[in-house]
């Protein structure tokens, strides 16, 4: 929201209070669950659009500073984590999924 009040698009002033703005968690959360729906698997494309929307890179894709840097480590880790989530969710054979806990798998037998 700087970002874009930097560049005098027209902004709520109430959208720049603290309170308003995303934790790290939240943002993190946010990576976790474009893992879990990117089909395609690629960090960089999801990294590319989630991270500029969030207002972690400028238009060129580098951090805005250290701290966002920072955040999008974590961030491409919670992005891996939602894609094994989601590759353990949705197996087909006999497996260790979250779903199958070891016994044959719910979705073969569909």
């Amino acid at each position: 929201m700087k970002r874009l009040a930097k560049l005098g698009a027209p902004i709520d002033p109430e959208d720049l209070a603290p309170e308003n703005r995303q934790s790290t968690t939240e943002i993190l959360g946010e990576f976790e669950d474009a893992g879990r729906e990117a089909l395609d698997g690629r960090w960089d494309r999801v990294r590319r659009r989630l991270s500029y929307e969030l207002g972690l890179v400028d238009e060129r894709g580098r951090s805005i500073n250290r701290h966002a840097a920072r955040t999008l480590e974590k961030a491409r880790d919670a992005f891996y984590r939602g894609q094994k989530f989601a590759k353990n969710l949705f197996c087909i054979g006999s497996c260790n999924c979250l779903l199958c806990l070891g016994r044959s798998c719910l979705f073969a037998t569909r």
